[in-house]
């Protein structure tokens, strides 16, 4: 069992924490091993798609109205490309021609946003940033021993020294491992009440378990941090562009308006704020540290144990279901190498996809 390195450094997201807290044998699949289930998840898929057209949307429109007619052509050729080479499954509800009426009832819903997006160090918006934030680091003598913080010298040190790269290097030299925190912010805002995170979110249904768990993720406090790391201040909080897929109603495909509900007391699009404090980003930074500090203990005894109680969750199986259950120990290596599952390339450092030119 190898620890994965990214040029010496140990890399870390939120997605990967939440599945070491879920089962860490799934975390040492999907992220040690990098391996994941070929079946496509129709959700994620639909979220995705939905993704790339409000990355479009965000840099062609900022925070003006995005008028349909114009942009028509291109948010329809991004859509198009994405489901066709991501289909959805046979008879999934969740495709290209109601990810297009998304599109028409989302810009319709948002006309005019009111906030500006904020801007980076070189000038352009900051839509969907990725970021490699330096961390901890790992004390290395052939096994890992106990995680070291940054300290606050450290961190001056990086500011004052050429940044994370320098500090990454100064560390291995000495025989660290450095442990960077990162992620993908879609938006970062100001309005009238301050700076915001703003993450949009593809929903199978809402409700109060749907608010309690968005109001409870470390994901967005942890990209609170990294904002504060960034612009030297504390965000006012963040929010969530919350949008439901719903299977079709009656009479859906004679009126397109039944797809997606924008008024009344239960519509497909809402937007979620929480106000965060200091506090919150310590203890984030003192939970994370010590989630970390638990990988690295599973590492040190050479195994990650399965929680089976994880084995079927509210969306049904883990995608490693099969394998833990209904394969022999001793063939489990070579099922995971083969047809069911590919190589997970995933990464909140690869480029964001930008599937069409913005319309001048």
């Amino acid at each position: 069992m190898n620890i994965p390195l990214l040029d010496g450094c140990f890399v870390f997201d939120n997605s990967s924490l939440e599945k070491f807290q879920s089962c860490p044998y799934e975390y040492y699949l999907s992220q040690w091993q990098r391996r994941i289930s070929t079946e496509n998840r129709a959700g994620l898929n639909f979220g995705s798609a939905c993704h790339h057209v409000l990355r479009y949307r965000y840099l062609n429109c900022d925070s003006k109205e995005c008028f349909w007619p114009p942009h028509y052509e291109a948010i329809t050729s991004i859509l198009e490309q994405h489901f066709l080479e991501n289909p959805e499954p046979p008879g999934d509800y969740r495709n290209l021609n109601l990810a297009i009426e998304w599109a028409a009832a989302y810009n319709n819903t948002y006309k005019i946003e009111p906030f500006e997006i904020l801007k980076l160090k070189d000038g352009k918006p900051m839509i969907e940033r990725s970021f490699m934030r330096p961390f901890c680091a790992i004390v290395w003598d052939n096994k890992p021993t106990p995680l070291i913080p940054l300290s606050k010298g450290s961190q001056e040190w990086i500011n004052k020294n050429g940044g994370s790269a320098m500090w990454a290097e100064r560390l291995k030299k000495q025989g660290y491992i450095p442990v960077f925190f990162t992620g993908r912010i879609d938006l970062a805002i100001t309005d009238t009440t301050g700076d915001w995170i703003l993450d949009h979110k593809s929903a199978y249904q809402f409700g109060s378990n749907f608010t309690a768990d968005m109001m409870s993720s470390p994901q967005f406090i942890g990209y609170a941090w990294e904002f504060k790391q960034y612009y030297g201040h504390l965000p006012a909080g963040y929010i969530i562009n919350a949008f439901r897929p719903r299977s079709p109603v009656k009479n859906a495909a004679y009126d397109t308006s039944l797809l997606w509900r924008t008024t009344g007391k239960d519509p497909d699009f809402i937007r979620l704020q929480k106000h965060i404090s200091q506090q919150d980003l310590d203890e984030w930074e003192q939970n994370t540290f010590s989630l970390l500090e638990e990988v690295m203990y599973h590492y040190s005894r050479g195994t990650f144990g399965k929680h089976k109680k994880s084995c079927v969750g509210k969306y049904g199986k883990c995608q490693f279901y099969e394998l833990c259950n209904e394969v022999a120990p001793e063939y489990r290596d070579a099922y995971l190498a083969g047809a069911n599952f590919m190589d997970n390339t995933w990464s909140a450092l690869n480029k964001p996809e930008q599937r069409k030119e913005p319309v001048t």
